[in-house]
């Protein structure tokens, strides 16, 4: 086991805990949530139960003090409540001393015998009896007065208690010696109700127990939401009553003149004691079930309690008992717990619903593929979705047509797979009930997503023991090693039992185990020709060293040299050019197939005799199992999980791969004896006939939806609201640059996922589709007679219209001077339109709102900021590697970005720059990205623009291309200019150079000359300012090192989130 210097905070928190050491608990959560503020909620949620713990601790230290407690219990007819409660009554009384006094009122024959019964066979129960009826509050001053306890309950006979009632009633009393009267919480006790304080009419409710649950249930469920406060109020319902002995000694018994038959007794006691001076409250986290008196009707109960209310006025004065109900209807405090009850009610709802064919599952495979993890995965989800569930595979964009490819032969395969980058991994969680994490670089998305979706079960389906792949204290191997605890409550689960035991020995967390997948209809045998050589494969990966390809290649030599022509050798898994490959041993005859999709593998294995994995360990050894499936035998490492299917000598050969010459005796002797060899290789067809993809699927889905469920207890599902966004697109369809930048990235920010469902369209939606939409610019795509013929049809139906502008677009002089080639009356008559509809306008600038205020009031000023992932924010740039590296003793590189729209800014610096490339020659590399792009260049060198330019990949692709040492922002001074935004100098910023920026107000919020820029405003002060840094690489290290800083300190994503959450909140509604 790992030391505690090892174990995370949160583990450590979880052993103090589990020691029952809850204040040291506390202190290490603490520490754990001030690392992850992410995952507060999940951590806050340990802090409440090590903090219950310290309370149940103490008050079970002040219970054994209390010596007996008394329950009076009242009786007129209505037997059958009666038995309910008696019962309720005899089974739960909490370890305590327990007296219950029943008296009978005067109540039929029936229920007189059955009390007479019934107390005398049970010594708990003391019966007094009335020969006629006296009323209820002389029934209960008869019981009283018999009372001896420190603590006497008057209860109700249609009342039901459960485990925990009295305990709780008595935690309560304790908890202050102040307090005299306390209560507990009920279905039907006035102010005490939950989850319902009042009915449809306005009445106090008489809420039914949930569907499927018991008066157990619900008493747990009430103690589970709860975070006890004991609220004080002025009066306790009656129905459950617990007094202290010194109220009786200090005020004495129920006023029976003013309140005969009951109905006003037990409010007139509660003025009584607040008048000498003690304390009420209500036990917020007891319940107990109230069925409502049947010894009187409806309309009777009415009137009496009428009559109640006027005898409490003429005794204590109308002002008084007004300023009371004036009190008591101050219910925040048990509003909190109301809301709290029902969201429990609700969530529990929710989870009963969770049925397994109606899982929504995203697995998240953030890498190339082709091993024997990613083979698990895609086959148990594709035959997740055969089986009817939603199950997916999420790819990093760029690898999706690879796996298409890889897997082509797997039926479907186009709907398995599913895109995600960085930006918008959250959008496409957010669809999905559950989050699988498949190696220990995906954990961080699921962490990131549950932080911002708590609703979405976490899981992990452990592949390996991933540490092992990489050297003890580097940053890989702490990135592995904290994956297994890195999200709280995360399902984990594994195909082999090594795998569960090495993570529950290294980190104590619990694996499920499940069962391994083989893909039958891609692994299995085929008719072979007669040939009386021997075939032996292996699979050699020399850049995986775990793997041992030096020691396969060594045992294949020998194998060969022992058995010459005899044996023909097979290899596959590498290039055969690479510069690892041919630094092996391979000196002897054999056929590298070089790297295989799934069924050239099988057609491989069907036709070999033997698979020999040397292997150090493997987790699993899948390629092994899938030999047995093809009629070949295997050799498997005697370490790792290949015990789970293979016995050696039986069904396969178990090595200590270590051992080489171990290894050639047991192979070549396997080799010698055909009939050995060919019992082997039935044995392994039957072994692996008992794995299959649809029962490894199912033994995932059962354990995920049982999680789920018991997730979803605790974390419902919100019914989030709709927004659509209409992002500016280009002429391919993908979101143009402002398009990502001012919608698609900052609405998939977490602090708007948290809120909103968000999700992106092309078309006009129909009305009522959504709570909102979001229109761009000049709503591209749509003519002015559609936007007016939709727009009044959406506003009509209730949706709410945000619009977004970046530009000033009513500027059509400004448009021309910019090559606009459209027509820019029509653009801004469009802009007029969907500005002034907008219940929320917002714009990159002050200049832009204050120019917009004058269409609508409506106007949020949302500055521009940076996807910290996208611009890899958290990494410091490496300029040393790439084709584009800086080279030492170099030249010194500058670098411009823009479109061929900001040619005329361009213009406004030709001179200075023609200066630089004149006064330092060959010592100074100018270069063009986007400007120049249809006309010869006045300076520098123009760069062409990458394929995929949309601006995700533009901006990955400036991270390879652009290692600059200073950067230019150049801006002309003109109308249109006054409304554009500093977002290059962000941009520039975040690839790490040196800032030379034009002077003006645009910039003024973020550059400031020789902190984190240099500012010019003329042609002379370009040439000196762009020279200083020539001249000078600590002043370039500097600028560029504090403009970074500064972007990442307050221009991110993380800032403006909250900004647009906010917005939507005041502008265009509530998303709760």
């Amino acid at each position: 086991m790992q030391d505690n210097s090892q174990i995370s905070y949160w583990a450590s928190g979880n052993e103090a805990l589990r020691n029952r050491k809850y204040e040291n608990a506390i202190q290490l959560y603490q520490k754990a949530k001030a690392n992850t503020p992410e995952l507060s909620h999940l951590i806050e949620d340990s802090i409440q139960l090590a903090k219950r713990r310290i309370r149940e601790k103490r008050r079970s230290a002040q219970q054994e003090v209390v010596d007996s407690v008394d329950i009076v219990v009242p009786v007129f007819n209505a037997l059958d409540d009666v038995k309910s409660c008696l019962l309720s009554l005899e089974l739960h009384t909490d370890e305590f001393n327990v007296r219950v006094i029943v008296v009978n009122d005067g109540s039929q024959p029936d229920t007189t015998e059955w009390l007479r019964s019934y107390c005398s066979e049970n010594s708990l129960f003391t019966l007094i009896e009335h020969p006629t009826n006296q009323g209820y509050t002389k029934t209960v001053n008869t019981g009283l007065k018999a009372s001896r306890a420190p603590y006497v309950i008057t209860q109700n006979s249609d009342t039901i208690v459960s485990s925990g009632w009295l305990r709780g009633l008595v935690r309560c009393m304790e908890s202050n010696p102040k307090l005299g009267i306390v209560g507990p919480l009920s279905n039907a006790a006035s102010w005490q109700n939950v989850p319902a304080l009042r009915d449809e009419a306005g009445s106090f409710a008489v809420n039914q127990l949930p569907q499927g649950l018991t008066v157990d249930d619900m008493a747990a469920l009430v103690a589970d939401t709860s975070e006890p406060t004991y609220p004080r109020l002025p009066f306790v319902n009656g129905f459950c009553f617990m007094i202290r002995r010194t109220v009786i000694d200090s005020i004495g018994y129920m006023d029976e003149i003013n309140f005969p038959v009951g109905y006003g007794e037990e409010n007139d006691y509660c003025i009584r004691a607040i008048d000498a001076g003690f304390e009420l409250a209500i036990a917020d986290d007891v319940y107990v079930y109230h069925a409502k008196s049947k010894s009187f009707g409806h309309s009777r109960r009415k009137e009496l309690s009428a009559q109640g209310t006027e005898s409490l006025k003429r005794k204590h004065t109308a002002d008084k008992y007004y300023a009371r109900v004036a009190e008591v209807k101050r219910t925040d405090l048990l509003d909190q717990v109301r809301y709290r009850v029902q969201a429990a009610i609700e969530a529990r709802s929710a989870a009963e619903r969770v049925d397994l064919m109606s899982m929504r599952i995203l697995f998240l495979l953030p890498v190339k593929g082709g091993g024997g993890g990613s083979h698990s995965v895609v086959q148990e989800v594709s035959e997740m979705r055969r089986m009817g569930i939603q199950a997916r595979v999420a790819l990093k964009y760029e690898h999706v047509a690879a796996f298409r490819e890889m897997y082509s032969d797997v039926h479907g395969i186009e709907d398995v797979f599913v895109g995600f980058d960085e930006s918008t991994i959250l959008q496409i969680a957010d669809d999905y009930d559950v989050v699988v994490g498949t190696i220990f670089t995906s954990m961080k998305f699921v962490k990131r997503i549950v932080s911002v979706h708590p609703y979405i079960l976490p899981a992990y389906y452990v592949q390996d023991y991933e540490p092992f792949f990489f050297e003890e204290g580097s940053p890989k191997w702490h990135e592995a090693r904290d994956s297994y605890t890195l999200v709280p409550g995360a399902l984990l689960f594994a195909k082999t039992q090594w795998i569960v035991d090495v993570v529950k020995l290294h980190h104590g967390v619990a694996v499920h185990k499940v069962r391994p997948s083989i893909d039958h209809e891609v692994y299995r045998p085929v008719h072979r020709g007669k040939d009386e050589r021997t075939h032996v494969t292996a699979m050699i990966r020399p850049q995986t060293p775990y793997r041992g390809a030096e020691r396969t290649m060594r045992l294949l030599r020998r194998l060969h040299q022992a058995l010459g022509d005899q044996l023909v050798v097979n290899i596959f898994g590498c290039d055969g050019g690479s510069a690892e490959f041919l630094a092996l041993q391979r000196d002897f005859p054999f056929q590298n197939h070089g790297p295989l999709k799934r069924p050239q593998v099988a057609t491989l294995l069907a036709s070999s005799d033997l698979f020999i994995d040397l292997s150090d360990y493997q987790a699993f050894g899948r390629t092994s199992l899938e030999a047995m499936a093809c009629g070949c035998a295997a050799a498997v490492p005697a370490n790792g999980g290949g015990s789970e299917y293979a016995e050696h000598r039986r069904n396969a050969l178990v090595l200590d791969t270590r051992n080489e010459d171990a290894c050639f005796e047991a192979v070549s002797s396997l080799l010698s004896s055909p009939q050995r060899l060919q019992s082997m290789r039935r044995a392994g067809l039957q072994t692996a006939a008992a794995y299959s993809v649809h029962a490894a699927a199912v033994s995932e889905c059962l354990p995920i939806e049982k999680s789920l469920k018991a997730w979803r207890m605790k974390y419902p599902r919100p019914n989030k609201p709709l927004l659509l966004l209409m992002p500016g697109l280009r002429g391919d369809g993908l979101p143009a640059g402002s398009g990502y930048v001012r919608v698609v990235l900052p609405y998939q920010s977490p602090a708007v996922l948290r809120d909103w469902q968000v999700r992106q369209t092309n078309v006009l939606p129909k009305p009522g589709a959504a709570q909102a939409v979001l229109m761009q610019r000049d709503a591209v795509g749509f003519n002015l007679a559609e936007l007016e013929d939709w727009l009044p049809r959406w506003k009509g139906a209730g949706g709410r219209l945000v619009y977004e502008i970046d530009d000033d677009l009513l500027d059509a002089q400004g448009l021309k001077a910019r090559h606009y080639k459209g027509d820019a009356h029509a653009v801004a008559a469009k802009v007029r339109l969907l500005a002034g509809a907008a219940d929320l306008l917002h714009v990159s600038t002050e200049s832009l709102a204050s120019l917009m205020r004058q269409i609508n009031s409506n106007v949020v000023v949302i500055p521009n900021a940076l996807d910290a992932d996208l611009w890899r924010l958290e990494d410091l740039r490496q300029h040393s590697r790439g084709s584009h590296r800086k080279m030492k003793n170099g030249p010194v590189r500058i670098g411009y970005i823009g479109t061929p729209t900001h040619d005329g800014d361009l213009d406004h610096i030709t001179e200075a720059m023609k200066q630089i490339e004149k006064k330092y020659g060959s010592l100074v590399e100018i270069e063009i990205i986007g400007g120049f792009q249809n006309r010869t260049p006045t300076f520098g060198k123009r760069v062409g623009l990458p394929k995929k330019n949309d601006y995700p990949n533009f901006v990955r692709w400036l991270h390879e291309r652009a290692h600059w040492d200073i950067g230019v922002i150049a801006l002309a001074e003109n109308k249109f200019n006054e409304s554009k935004s500093y977002l290059k100098f962000l941009e520039y910023a975040a690839l790490d150079v040196a800032i030379v920026v034009s002077a003006g107000s645009i910039y003024q919020p973020v550059a400031r000359h020789r902190h984190n820029a240099l500012i010019a405003r003329s042609t002379d002060e370009w040439v000196e300012c762009v020279s200083s840094l020539i001249e000078s690489p600590s002043l370039r290290a500097q600028l560029s090192l504090q403009s970074r800083r500064d972007v990442c300190a307050g221009h991110t994503l993380a800032e403006v989130g909250p900004m647009i959450s906010a917005a939507l909140m005041s502008k265009v509604g509530a998303a709760r």
